[in-house]
């Protein structure tokens, strides 16, 4: 529709393919590898981020192909970037494994280079629509040869909190423990935002952050690590899954009344959050209950089930783990399970792994025995001053894993005649959404934000100096 000057579109290509194609994104120890095959000098090599879109072309019992579109990367130190894309099989049966054809140019400080990249083995080392792939140059010098480490997920982005906070290197000043932080290194939701509409007392301004989750529409949902008084709604308990248009969702008592706790108590706690697409609800608790329907004790660090059963318990999340004391329940901060049934999953204490070394309460695991991120590296995008080595990820989203269950929609607009500002509102079933603007119809279309949650934008682009105005919105 048009108004005044101002053009609204849901539909921005090349995501009209959307409906075939999957979001993916890099994490962990993604890393990319400035070699010299034929000179003595050490490789370079750096961590590294990036995204690319998985379609499907063809698929029958032996295989699946996919086009692998749009992978952009680059090193964190921003030094190399690259811009590729190609083709992945998929092979099943007795010949199961992974084949990557990919081209493209990656920059490095010197220029531009054309690769030709393919895996060095077709080995499939994670449980798909997990990936992991060392790819190597093909084309490459004598004197330089590109090795990439991909590890990917098809999520398009992830929000996490911390219990401690910290001070970004660029000025915008300290953020809260407790805040929804985005891996883009931007603060989604202040600790203060996601209470506002509570009215918290004078004095409850800043209970801290416990859980997290997104539903479709934009609507966070959360738990707090300290009770805290709503001068609307009363008493609100750390338990208790509240959401940030000062609802609740859940008190403590209704996510456990399956298990039938004994002795009753008012509240539990509420550790990690994931609220599933059938509606149930996993989480884990502060404090240990005993269920008198399972006869046994729901242990802090279990991930429970709203349906009344235990989903896994601590012991199982870390049996592919060699922690030193492994008897010990070292509690649980944060989950998120895949409809593969692999849990991503961050801890209250960490341990000495005999294995992989120390494990902080901050960095994010795997139940399939791998370390998916460091803490450090979740807020490496922010470079805080602060020399710790743990901020402790007590809180963790991925969005960008389905299809939203409803269009979006934009429902309002409303421009300021004297200084040009317009505001737009929107409706849609996605998790997050990013909105975009350009002079003309056919763009080009740049991002006015970064994707979150918001269902509303005020651009303040003058549209007295720019008569006409045409936006268009994605979500995920």
């Amino acid at each position: 529709m048009a108004l005044h000057g101002i053009v609204l579109s849901t539909c921005l290509a090349p995501w009209a393919i959307c409906a075939s194609s999957q979001s993916y994104s890099f994490f962990g120890e993604s890393t990319l590898t400035d070699s010299c095959p034929v000179c003595a000098r050490v490789d370079i090599v750096r961590p590294m981020r990036g995204t690319f879109e998985l379609r499907l072309l063809s698929e029958n019992i032996a295989e699946s192909l996919y086009a692998v579109e749009d992978m952009t990367f680059e090193t964190l130190d921003g030094l190399y970037r690259g811009a590729v894309h190609g083709t992945l099989r998929i092979l099943r049966g007795e010949g199961i494994g992974q084949q990557w054809a990919l081209e493209g140019d990656i920059f490095d400080p010197e220029g531009s280079t054309f690769c030709v990249i393919a895996q060095t083995d077709g080995k499939l080392e994670r449980v798909l629509p997990v990936i992991r792939v060392k790819l190597e140059q093909t084309n490459g010098s004598i004197a330089q040869q590109y090795l990439l480490t991909i590890n990917a997920a098809p999520f398009a982005g992830l929000w996490f909190s911390t219990a401690n906070g910290f001070t970004p290197d660029s000025g915008d000043g300290y953020i809260t423990g407790g805040s929804m932080l985005s891996d883009n290194g931007s603060v989604v939701r202040s600790n203060a935002e996601l209470l506002a509409a509570f009215d918290p007392a004078q004095g409850n301004t800043d209970p801290g952050l416990d859980a997290l989750e997104v539903l479709p529409g934009g609507i966070v949902a959360f738990s707090v690590n300290d009770d805290f008084q709503s001068q609307s709604l009363g008493l609100l308990r750390h338990g208790d899954l509240l959401l940030d248009d000062g609802r609740v969702l859940r008190r403590n008592a209704e996510l456990l009344a399956a298990f039938v706790l004994q002795p009753p108590v008012d509240d539990f706690g509420l550790d990690a959050v994931q609220i599933l697409s059938s509606g149930e609800i996993l989480f884990s608790l502060t404090t240990n209950a005993f269920s008198e329907q399972l006869g046994e004790t729901l242990a802090h660090g279990s991930l429970l089930s709203d349906q009344g059963h235990i989903v896994s318990t601590n012991r199982q999340l870390l049996e592919r783990f060699t922690p030193s004391e492994p008897e010990q329940d070292y509690g649980l901060d944060a989950a998120f399970q895949w409809p593969h049934g692999e849990i991503w999953f961050s801890l209250t204490s960490g341990f000495q792994d005999s294995q992989l070394g120390a494990i902080w309460p901050g960095d994010l695991l795997s139940n399939s025995g791998y370390v998916v991120a460091r803490g450090l590296d979740l807020v490496t995008p922010f470079r805080p001053i602060e020399d710790l080595a743990d901020f402790q990820t007590d809180a963790l989203v991925l969005f960008g894993l389905n299809q939203p269950s409803a269009s979006a929609q934009f429902v309002s607009i409303m421009a300021d005649g004297s200084s040009g500002a317009i505001a737009l509102e929107w409706t849609g079933g996605g998790q997050a959404f990013q909105l975009f603007r350009a002079p003309a119809l056919d763009g080009p279309y740049s991002p006015l934000n970064l994707p979150g949650p918001d269902r509303s934008f005020l651009d303040s682009s003058s549209l007295l100096l720019q008569p006409e105005a045409f936006y268009r919105l994605r979500q995920w």
